[in-house]
């Protein structure tokens, strides 16, 4: 009986260990950490989809050596979420309950971050997007952060751009009828009046809409001084097109969602006399970590890297830097990202209430089929 004692107690000290070493490992920084990503890898924002992983994939080479002298191994899974909500929310659950991911990167849209939101709060999983900008960000619990600036300054910025600088006192907004589109038209139109203007008309636009000349036969017959065109590319560059064949040759003011190139290849020589918005960075930036970034980008893919692929590949570096600094439980993690300072491919990054520290927005114009500086604008 007392030997029968002495090895049951062995066992269940043997189990014990069993069970506890991984933990004690990864406590330690040691043993393998999943990571998740989600993003449009098909459907309309595939190419911005496809920005975005360049970065992550270049942040986790450059952070290799740095993790593998701490003993972490980093299994990165990529997710489609179609820049769809519903799909959003079932790879997510996949990724948390299937894939136990103890951070994810991503999504790219608004829609999609606000499905994914109250899922990483009650699960513990840290989610860290480049580009979703939704000012309910503030409110989507401590565990989800963006690093671009909020579309309530983007769209005072491009409401203030407009009247102040292309001096357009009547205007009509054209925007998506999703999260995104709803919440930047409001701030658009609520900012423009405010300054003085007068907006028109307001029309929101279906998702995946090909067909604009009965909407932009209206606007036409209006006379705008300008056209808020707060859309996706696929939507932005075909109402363009198609604008510019009804000979209108109003100016067309957008938002971070058409930042793309894909807006410009739709459109082609459409795209002139187009403005649009995004967070300030600048590829030809002084800024050694901004500098060493680009060079890094382009020796690895052959080519300049765009807002994006920075701002993704900071999303990146923020959760392996914290995890570098041994925080590799949830709440750890989270109080890290949310207290710390870093420096990366779009600056400095610091957040408060989940957002990264305000920036400035810049304004680029469409010139020879691609986007080109055009003016800061300072917002408070």
């Amino acid at each position: 009986m007392q030997t029968f004692r002495v090895c049951k107690g062995v066992l269940c000290a043997l189990l014990m260990f069993w069970m506890l070493a991984p933990m004690q490992a990864l406590a330690a920084g040691k043993g393998t950490i999943v990571l998740g990503a989600v993003l449009p890898l098909s459907g309309e924002n595939a190419s911005q989809g496809t920005d975005a992983e360049r970065g992550i994939q270049l942040a986790l080479k450059a952070h290799t050596a740095a993790l593998h002298k701490q003993g972490i191994k980093i299994k990165m899974v990529f997710v489609d979420d179609r820049s769809d909500p519903e799909q959003g929310r079932k790879v997510t659950r996949a990724l948390i309950e299937e894939e136990q991911v103890r951070a994810i990167i991503g999504p790219f849209t608004s829609p999609v971050f606000l499905e994914m939101a109250p899922m990483v709060q009650k699960h513990r999983v840290v989610l860290v997007s480049g580009s979703a900008s939704t000012p309910r960000i503030r409110k989507s619990g401590d565990y989800a952060f963006s690093l671009v600036t909020l579309d309530d300054r983007q769209g005072k910025a491009l409401a203030r751009f407009g009247y102040e600088i292309l001096r357009a006192h009547i205007g009509v907004i054209l925007y998506l009828d999703n999260d995104y589109g709803r919440g930047l038209q409001n701030i658009v139109r609520r900012e423009f009046e405010k300054l003085g203007g007068t907006i028109q008309w307001t029309h929101g636009i279906s998702k995946n809409t090909a067909e604009f000349h009965d909407i932009l036969e209206q606007v036409k017959e209006l006379e705008p001084h300008c056209v808020f065109l707060l859309t996706y590319p696929a939507e932005g560059g075909l109402l363009l097109k198609q604008a510019r064949e009804l000979g209108m040759e109003t100016p067309f003011l957008g938002g971070d969602g058409v930042y793309s190139q894909d807006l410009i290849d739709i459109a082609g020589e459409a795209a002139r006399n187009t403005f649009v918005s995004a967070m300030n960075w600048r590829l030809q930036s002084p800024e050694p970590h901004i500098r060493q970034f680009v060079k890094r980008f382009t020796a690895q893919y052959g080519m300049q890297p765009n807002l994006y692929s920075a701002s993704y590949f900071d999303a990146t570096s923020v959760i392996l830097e914290s995890l570098l600094a041994g925080k590799t439980e949830p709440d750890a993690l989270r109080d890290h990202i949310h207290g710390a300072q870093f420096k990366g491919a779009t600056g400095d990054i610091r957040f408060d209430h989940g957002q990264a520290l305000k920036k400035p927005i810049d304004i680029f114009k469409v010139e020879d089929y691609t986007f080109d500086y055009f003016q800061t604008i300072m917002t408070h």
